[in-house]
């Protein structure tokens, strides 16, 4: 999975620059005083991600620019100049090279979104969050039930711009508020002491992030479905394909253990069920060992769509048990 390995930010409200260095295997904390733009260079780094135009053109900055750990660059450059209006560049870099051409737009090409309500969150291109129903709906069923118009999805107007897709793809960023998850804490503290005479609140911001991961889970889950539906409907021709493969014997154990611990790391987080489907046999031959590597390879193109949203769940669980832990105890000692 890619990451983002650097985020270099010029001009934040006009003076601050940021350099920042993100750890590739463990979280990265931003810390400092109010006022420094720890927010805002979240709200950057998602909007870039999702190529949210019109959030872009409304955050304070002249330059940022996003490095992954595999060469490639992200560069956003926000300028204006008297009455003119406020203009977005967006290129895709690999090195010192441009790939492909540079996307422009100000906030005069911008198609009207509508008026959608506050309770309404996009989950994805082309799904929402309905936090007052608590239900996931489309595009065009937001439109109906609110007599709006969504105008042009984000994505839609970059796709002249291939080598700008592939830099983000596979990226979803979520940007989680914390202080929301404070408030929940103690909403469920004090619901403690009233027990079921506690009224229902209204969807807190939490549900909407868990029905939003809810959502990716489904449409990983569909793709995985997708590809072992796929795989089931070609074994046999690919693997009388390989009929006069070598597969070495080590390399291929050292695979399977490799798949294993993925499948096992999706099980923790209910994306996979059970053990592993099979062990690697004890003595094998040759014809064994083709016939194995065809089923890993399946067995692989079958977990990579869950992989990314794997990520999410585990990075939103640890969130959780952070900010919910004083609750914990405190409810444990009855306090």
């Amino acid at each position: 999975m890619r990451r983002i390995s650097r985020v270099v930010i010029g001009g934040l409200f006009g003076y601050l620059p940021h350099d920042i260095a993100l750890r590739i295997e463990e979280p990265t904390i931003l810390t400092g005083p109010n006022g420094v733009g720890k927010t805002n260079v979240l709200m950057l780094i998602r909007a870039a991600l999702k190529l949210d135009v019109r959030a872009l053109l409304g955050l304070p900055f002249t330059q940022l620019d996003i490095y992954f750990d595999d060469n490639q660059q992200l560069s956003v450059t926000r300028t204006r100049a008297g009455e003119a209006p406020t203009r977005i560049s967006i290129f895709a870099k690999r090195g010192d090279r441009n790939l492909g051409n540079k996307f422009e737009s100000t906030d005069e090409d911008l198609d009207d979104p509508g008026d959608v309500p506050s309770w309404i969150d996009r989950v994805s291109d082309n799904r929402w969050f309905d936090a007052r129903t608590g239900s996931v709906i489309n595009s065009r069923m937001v439109e109906r039930r609110y007599g709006i118009k969504l105008g042009k999805l984000p994505r839609d107007r970059f796709e002249a711009y291939p080598e700008i897709l592939a830099c983000i793809n596979g990226l979803e960023p979520i940007l989680i508020d914390t202080k929301r998850l404070d408030t929940i804490a103690a909403e469920l503290q004090s619901r403690a002491y009233v027990g079921d005479t506690a009224q229902r609140s209204d969807p807190t911001r939490i549900q909407q992030y868990i029905n939003q991961i809810r959502a990716q889970v489904e449409e990983a889950r569909r793709a995985s479905v997708v590809a072992t539906q796929s795989a089931d409907l070609s074994f046999a021709s690919r693997a009388l394909a390989a009929a006069h493969a070598r597969v070495n014997e080590a390399n291929l154990h050292k695979r399977y253990n490799m798949i294993v611990d993925q499948y096992e790391d999706l099980s923790q987080n209910g994306l996979a069920i059970g053990e592993a489907p099979m062990a690697f046999p004890e003595n094998t031959t040759p014809t064994i060992r083709r016939i194995l590597n065809v089923f890993l390879d399946d067995w692989e193109n079958r977990l990579e769509p869950l992989r990314p949203v794997n990520s999410k769940l585990e990075l939103l669980r640890r969130i959780l048990d952070g900010k919910l832990a004083v609750l914990r105890r405190n409810l444990a000692t009855g306090l």
